[in-house]
């Protein structure tokens, strides 16, 4: 079982981490090991070229930034975590709400394993954002394998995973089967509203990306297959959808309506804004800077010069064959990619840049979970043992790692804690 977060495989959205439960990586991987890294690399691209996945890396590091701005106001040399959501503006809780909403069933018992559609609904101005606006939400009515009736909440995650699950099945040989919750619900809808339009697995690829260039995906998704389906609207190849939506959906804000393709760069000029505030603009962190610009370009490109992209990496076929796949690996690269034995790996094509920069990512993770859950153990103890860290890990990088200011070897966690101004702040478990 594959999940953003599951054990065989897992991606952080707006961290940039990745891990694949295998023993290689590159030209060494199995057909196993290759299907693994296939489905968290689409979440790698889903997570900053679509407007949801960039909503998602703004949200975080607003929370983030926030959050730290909080404990300096405090004056505080001892702060408890996890630190209560109500120190954030109003503008980062109504986002984080949105995403939250938006996201769809996210515990451990929404992975069913078989499930038969009953029905589909939308229900609508279910909640209230800010008085303004009101978000609607997808509600799934199925039967599973033992004949007993569940409810689903049908969201981002959804159509993430569906994507990546698809794309998984047209180009690896060696997945793993995954439960229809979430991996075959998106299938399952369109299957639902629109069968004729569901038997081509490539349709569903592309309305799942359209989809997701929206602040409420699952409820987008359905409104385009029931529009498609009340129009007559079946594609002759499933590049003419894009230009249907295009024609046909605009992103919505309070005041306005914009193409989708102005929403976007708007986006991704907000994520470029936040990523590289979070590190200053000097010759030390000037790898960092050049691997945000880069990326983020790249995404820019793809949507504009290129916007079927998803569609080049399924029309290719097998992995090891497809010459578009390891194309647009080489252009974009990687994040930092950990196996099971906790060896890191990347690709980059950027010219000198150094890779260490992407194990800031980590860090910020590490500080935003330290932060937001109260998680104390740094999940940056395998980076700090591998070889090429200068720093080692002692007794306590597990739970204080803030405690290495007391050192003169700044580890990469306290070397960002430092920069961020939070030196001499301990923290405490609430």
């Amino acid at each position: 079982m594959k999940d953003l977060f599951s054990n065989s495989g897992k991606y952080v959205p707006s961290f940039f981490m990745m891990k694949i439960d295998s023993e290689h990586f590159g030209n060494d991987m199995t057909d196993k090991e290759l299907s693994l890294f296939v489905h968290e690399y689409v979440h790698f691209l889903q997570s900053f070229t679509t407007i949801k996945g960039l909503e998602k890396l703004t949200s975080d590091y607003w929370m983030l930034r926030r959050m730290i701005e909080y404990i300096k106001e405090q004056g505080k040399q001892t702060v408890s975590v996890p630190i209560n959501k109500d120190v954030l503006n109003e503008l980062t809780k109504n986002n984080e709400l949105i995403d939250t909403i938006a996201w769809g069933e996210s515990s451990s018992d929404s992975f069913v394993d078989e499930i038969q559609l009953k029905d589909v609904t939308i229900d609508t101005n279910t909640f209230d954002i800010d008085g303004v606006r009101f978000m609607d939400t997808v509600i799934l009515t199925y039967i599973d394998a033992e004949g007993k009736d569940g409810l689903y909440s049908f969201g981002t995650r959804d159509l993430y995973e569906g994507m990546a699950y698809l794309i998984e099945q047209l180009i690896t040989k060696d997945y793993e089967h995954s439960p229809d919750c979430p991996y075959s619900t998106a299938k399952k809808v369109a299957e639902y509203y629109y069968s004729e339009f569901a038997k081509e697995p490539r349709n569903i690829i592309v309305l799942c990306d359209n989809a997701l260039m929206f602040s409420n995906p699952g409820v987008e998704y359905v409104r385009m297959l029931q529009y498609m389906k009340e129009v007559s609207f079946l594609p002759q190849s499933p590049e003419d959808i894009y230009p249907f939506i295009e024609l046909n959906w605009e992103v919505r804000d309070i005041n306005k309506s914009i193409k989708i393709i102005d929403a976007f760069v708007e986006k991704v000029n907000e994520a470029r804004e936040v990523l590289h505030d979070c590190l200053s603009n000097n010759i030390y962190f000037d790898s960092y800077h050049q691997w945000v610009d880069f990326i983020l370009d790249n995404a820019i490109y793809l949507r504009t010069v290129n916007p079927w992209f998803w569609l080049n990496i399924v029309n290719y076929g097998y992995i090891n064959d497809n010459t578009y796949f390891r194309t647009l690996l080489n252009m974009i690269g990687t994040p930092l990619v950990e196996n099971k034995k906790h060896e890191y790996f990347s690709i980059t094509t950027i010219k000198d840049i150094d890779v260490y920069c992407l194990s800031y990512f980590r860090v910020f993770y590490q500080i935003y979970s330290l932060l937001t859950e109260g998680r104390l153990m740094c999940n940056l103890l395998p980076w700090c043992s591998d070889s090429r860290c200068e720093t080692k890990p002692d007794k306590c990088c597990e739970y204080e790692p803030w405690k290495h200011c007391e050192n003169k070897d700044l580890c990469p966690f306290v070397a960002i804690w430092n920069h961020w101004g939070l030196n001499g702040v301990q923290i405490q478990r609430k």
